[in-house]
C-alpha cells in the first residue's frame, strides 16, 4: 500500500514524497517476546514517573481549571531543572516545546516568560508555539 507523506520544506513549500504503508505498519509491530528498554523520564508528579523522552502530551480539562498554571509548572521543572514543593520534579532536564490552541500570541508569549521566570530555563530550552490562528 503506498501513501504520501507531506513535509515543509525551509522555504514554507510543500514537499511530496512517497513511502509504503504496509512497511512502516510493520515496522510499528510490537511482539510480546520483543526486548524492549524502560523508556526515559523527564519529570515525576508526586513521585510518579511521567511524561517520557521525545513524548506527545495534551492536557484536556474544563475552562479555568488551571491547566496552565499546571503546564507553567511541569515545562520549568523539565526545562529548568526546579522541583516544586516535591510535587512536581524533573528526571531529565531537556528542551520543552508547546502548541497552544486556544491563547492570544501576546498570552502564549506571557506563559513563556512565565515558564522562563519559574524554572530559571536554561536558553533554548523552551519553545513556545501560538496555534489558535489555525484553529
Amino acid at each position: 500500500m503506498e501513501g504520501i507523506s507531506y513535509n515543509a520544506s525551509a522555504d514554507k513549500q510543500v514537499v511530496a514524497t512517497s513511502f509504503n504503508l504496509s512497511q512502516e505498519i510493520e515496522k510499528s509491530l510490537i511482539k510480546s517476546s520483543d526486548e524492549i528498554g524502560e523508556a526515559v523520564y523527564v519529570a515525576k508528579i508526586c513521585g510518579i514517573n511521567k511524561l517520557s523522552r521525545s513524548n506527545i502530551s495534551s492536557w484536556v480539562g474544563r475552562a479555568k481549571s488551571k491547566k496552565t498554571f499546571a503546564l507553567s509548572m511541569l515545562a520549568a521543572a523539565v526545562s529548568g531543572a526546579v522541583n516544586f514543593a516535591n510535587k512536581i520534579s524533573p528526571v531529565a532536564v531537556g528542551k520543552v516545546v508547546v502548541f497552544d490552541t486556544e491563547q492570544s500570541p501576546y498570552d502564549v508569549q506571557r506563559v513563556g516568560k512565565r515558564i522562563e521566570k519559574l524554572g530559571d530555563v536554561l536558553d533554548g530550552n523552551l519553545h513556545m508555539y501560538c496555534l489558535r490562528p489555525y484553529t
